[in-house]
């Protein structure tokens, strides 16, 4: 579970700084294995639309841009069994500890506007990792604001805007 919030601001016509926080919590509890982690993630960089911004009434936008991306995290494992058919199980239990991660972006995206001010857009995007510090103690199963921890990753998010009207052209 996590919620994300964006904001964009034109630094020309056609073009956007943008900048992106969140927040997940991730829980997985199985027969022989407990896993919890809980993070944030900060994305910056920029969107530039393809449309004619002088068009007049046309609010929409089908952009491309780029994003780095820096999530920090703590996770571990309070409890993991594993199962042997000869000797004794063992079991034991990871200390949550502390790592973060710096990844790359390139983006796709459309984004309409379904009343005044209200907009609705959707992204695909494109994901590498740059660097990560985690000892490999424990492998995440999600890095907040990337995803599964693989070197490339795809993905998508769809969003919900409000556009300020005190900044509105």
């Amino acid at each position: 579970q996590g919620m994300n919030f964006l904001a964009r601001v034109s630094v020309t016509p056609n073009l956007f700084a943008v900048g992106e926080v969140g927040y997940e919590k991730y829980d997985y509890t199985s027969v022989n294995y407990n896993y919890n982690s809980k993070g944030m993630g900060l994305k910056l960089g920029i969107d530039y639309d393809v449309f004619n911004p002088a068009e007049k009434g046309n609010n929409d936008n089908i952009f491309f841009g780029a994003r780095y991306g820096f999530s920090w995290q703590d996770h571990g494992s309070s409890g993991y069994t594993v199962v042997n058919g000869y000797w004794d199980d063992t079991t034991g239990s990871v200390d949550n500890y502390f790592f973060n991660t710096h990844y790359g972006e390139i983006l796709f995206g459309l984004r309409t506007e379904v009343f005044k001010h209200l907009f609705m857009g959707v992204t695909m995007r494109g994901k590498a990792i740059f660097y990560n510090s985690n000892s490999k103690t424990l492998e995440p199963s999600s890095i907040p604001g990337y995803g599964t921890p693989t070197p490339f990753n795809f993905g998508f998010s769809y969003t919900l805007e409000y556009q300020i009207p005190y900044f509105w052209k």
